[in-house]
Order: C-alpha cells, then structure tokens, then sequence
C-alpha cells in the first residue's frame, strides 16, 4: 500500500513540518479521525501529530525488514496512508519550458542547476497526443515522447482505440481523423508546438505478458518549419535501471480523474489538468522477468504515456501506463526493450 512512500529520513522532515504548520498538523490528524482532536491546543495537536509520523517511520523500518510479511498495527497502517495522502508526491507545472516549485527538503535537489538543465532538455521532448475529426477541434488523451527520428512512444491504450484499428498484419489510423502531438500544453502560455502523426508504426499485443507500449511515426519538419524536439536516450541495460540512486521523474500531461478522492487531487494538482508536468518520485520495484517496474511519481489518466527518467543519468528507464491511487504506478522497462530484434528497425535511441 505504502511501500516506499516514507523513507527515515523523509519521516524525521516530516516531523519538523508538522511542528512548525499547525494546519497541517490538524488535516494530518484529521485524515486518520484520531480521536479527541477537537478543543487540543495547537501544543496538544502537535504533540499528536508529531507522534503520527514517528509511527509511520517505525512500520517503514519494519517493511524494510520484513517486506510483505511485516506485521502492521492499525495505527501503524493508518499513519502511512495520512502522510501519503496528506504529501503524495509533488506534480509541477511547467511554464517556459521550465518548472517551478514547491520544493520541500525531499525534492529541492531538483533545482540544482546540473539537474534542472538536463529536466529542461528533457522537457522539450514530450507531447501530448491529440486527434479530432480533420478540420475540427481535438481531444488530448495521453502523452508520448520523441524516441527517435520521426518516432514517438506512447501506450498501446492510447493508439487502441482512439487513434487507430487493426488492419491485416499492421496498424491504421482512422479514417477522417488527425493525430497530432502537442509539444508544449504549458499552463498560461497560448503558443503550440504541434506535429502531425503520419501513421502507427507498431503496436504490442494486447494479450497479457505483452508491454503496454506503441510507436507512431511522427513528422520530423512542421507546417510552420519547425523542427522536432531531439529524441530521448534511453537506459540500454537492466542494470543502470536501479542502483542506489532510484530517484526518477515523469514528464507528462495528467487529466482529471473523477475515480480519485477529490480533496487528494486538489492537493497535489491544485485543480489545474491536461498541462504538462514534472513529477519526482523513485523506482519501488524492478521485475526484469515481466519487463516493468514500479515508481511512486504522482499521475493521472492524461500520464499514460510518460516517460519515466532517472535523474541520475537522466535516461529514460520506464514507460508509464498505469496506476494504483495511494499505492503505485507501472511502467514498461525500457531497457528490456534492446533485446527485442522486432524493435531495431526503428531506431530507439538507446544509449549505453
């Protein structure tokens, strides 16, 4: 459920916001309805809330000891889901082809200047998919990112069946519709960025075991002449996937979501959808025999698609394609991808 959501340290920082917020003392303790909250001083409260987050550091050290066999309290259960909910995982607007905070302790490597360069480079390359009837208005439904010459990756729940039908041996877009993919979509900020979809390269296989994963063919020059944005490395090895820097980010367009509690998503998205957002988090799972892994970066249904960049390397390493509110999200394992002999021919820029 929370598995990775507070490490020690993340708890004793938690421990001093507490201390000094009593609003969010009092919203901490009310998401876990202890009990007596009403008529505490804001000392008593703090007393309370401050012993929250300890709590919730004790069932993480005892998850890390034991894994899926730990044996937790109620309240140790009911810490981790408040500090989840009450923090989940920052979600930044992008305007001007950069991001903005907020930064707490836990994130504000993000705005090293090493690291805020390579998330700007990286920002440039992630769309969002649109498609309409030719002439008409279109509909966002997912993201893709330039993982080639002329090639975009994105979920095969993207392309089947908004943009697409099988047809034969290969993929065809649907007749009378255009797809094109947006590259900006940035919060206060009019201008496009957009490029026509020529047609659907490849899709997997719905059946299970198969990767969630499609690739379109993209046009490399613009109606207006414009280039298109610089293709994504991508991890070539499992290995360079998770070491003992997991922290990764996603860049994406996540839409509203009415199958999450409303106060959760007011609180990480601030009611603002379908823009293009930078959000951390680190792997939580690697499983290389299924070719996915696991990460606890904020997303919505407009994510699907995201690419998953480890921030160390700034490679992609994952495919973002689905998720489990207050608990995980999944992605393909990118760098199982290379040993694919039927995705060569289109040249993914894997990096070694």
């Amino acid at each position: 459920m929370a598995q990775g959501a507070l490490s020690s340290k993340r708890a004793e920082e938690l421990a001093e916001a507490v201390k000094n917020d009593p609003q969010k003392t009092a919203l901490l303790l009310d998401l876990v309805c202890v009990d007596g909250v009403r008529g505490k001083t804001e000392k008593e409260l703090t007393a309370k809330g401050v012993s929250l987050v300890r709590t919730a550091a004790t069932a993480l050290a005892e998850i890390s000891k034991d894994g899926t066999r730990a044996a937790l309290t109620l309240p140790q259960l009911a810490s981790l889901e408040a500090i989840v909910r009450l923090t989940g995982r920052p979600s930044m607007l992008i305007q001007q082809g950069d991001f903005n905070g907020p930064l707490d302790k836990s994130w504000e490597h993000l705005a090293l200047d090493l690291n805020r360069n390579k998330i700007k480079r990286t920002l440039q390359s992630v769309g969002r998919v649109y498609f309409g009837s030719k002439g008409g208005n279109g509909r966002g439904i997912g993201t893709a990112w330039v993982a080639g010459s002329g090639v975009l990756v994105t979920n095969r729940h993207v392309v089947d069946p908004h943009l697409g039908k099988k047809s034969g041996d290969g993929w065809n877009l649907h007749e009378g519709t255009r797809v094109w993919v947006d590259f900006l979509v940035e919060e206060q900020n009019a201008k496009t960025l957009e490029f026509e979809v020529k047609r659907i390269l490849h899709v997997e296989d719905g059946a299970a075991g198969h990767p969630d994963l499609a690739l379109l063919e993209v046009e490399t020059r613009n109606a207006a002449g414009e280039t298109l944005p610089a293709p994504l490395p991508i991890a070539s090895n499992d290995a360079e996937v998770r070491t003992s820097d997991d922290h990764v980010y996603t860049i994406g367009y996540p839409g509203f979501d009415d199958t999450h509690e409303s106060e959760v998503l007011e609180q990480i998205f601030g009611g603002i959808y379908g823009r293009k957002r930078l959000a951390p988090g680190v792997i939580t799972a690697l499983d290389a025999s299924t070719c996915s892994l696991q990460h606890d970066c904020s997303t919505l249904k407009g994510s699907s698609g995201s690419c998953v960049v480890r921030l160390a390397t700034n490679k992609v390493v994952g495919l973002h394609f689905r998720g489990t509110q207050l608990s995980q999200n999944e992605a393909v394992l990118m760098a199982k991808m290379i040993a694919e002999a039927r995705f060569k021919e289109f040249g993914l820029h894997f990096v070694p």
